[in-house]
């Protein structure tokens, strides 16, 4: 079967549901750039970065990753900063040290994203209890985390759209009617 064979609002419908899956894909990169490009500390989307998101870095702690050579490391422009705080996860992470080294440097250097307020709500810093869930080894993001916001649910509109756009295309009204209802239906998804 080609193309030409279908009738004009199966047409329409294959372009528009071809049209939304492409919308979903070009969010899904543009995610992924704007979400992962700093992973590795440096410029722009590499393979590093995916490696490093996806698949972490096995060797060292979730925190550790990050400030030493990843995307957090240029907010801690002391180089003395990070060794106490490394140094602070290679001795064992203790909450007398904590208190004592690292939270004054978090404090002045992370707090102001790392809060229940900040920037990287999501990921607060400021108790130790918080540090701890990124005080683990670095095994990447989890799976669930993988499939982020609008590019899935494009798609799965553009799947939906085209699921039950083929069923209508098949009913028996009129060929006017039907090409009007999947126009309309695929102007509502391009908008959303």
């Amino acid at each position: 079967m080609k193309l030409t064979d279908l009738t004009p609002p199966q047409r329409w419908l294959v372009t528009g549901a071809l049209l939304a899956l492409s919308a979903g894909y070009g969010v899904a990169l543009l995610n992924l750039h704007f979400t992962y490009s700093m992973y590795d500390g440096r410029p722009g989307l590499t393979a590093e970065d995916l490696k490093r998101a996806f698949y972490g870095r096995r060797t060292v702690t979730r925190l550790a990753a990050k400030i030493d050579g990843g995307s957090m490391e240029q907010f801690l422009p002391n180089p003395l900063d990070k060794a106490k705080i490394l140094n602070w996860l290679q001795d064992g992470a203790s909450r007398e040290t904590f208190d004592k080294v690292v939270s004054p440097i978090l404090a002045d250097k992370c707090w102001r994203c790392h809060n229940p307020a900040g920037f990287m709500y999501m990921r607060p810093m400021q108790t130790y209890e918080e540090v701890m869930e990124v005080a683990v080894v670095d095994r990447g993001e989890p799976p669930p985390v993988w499939a982020r916001v609008a590019h899935t649910h494009l798609q799965s509109i553009a799947l939906i759209y085209f699921l039950v756009g083929l069923v209508f295309s098949a009913t028996s009204l009129r060929e006017r009617i039907k090409r009007s209802y999947i126009l309309e239906a695929g102007y509502g998804i391009s908008t959303l």
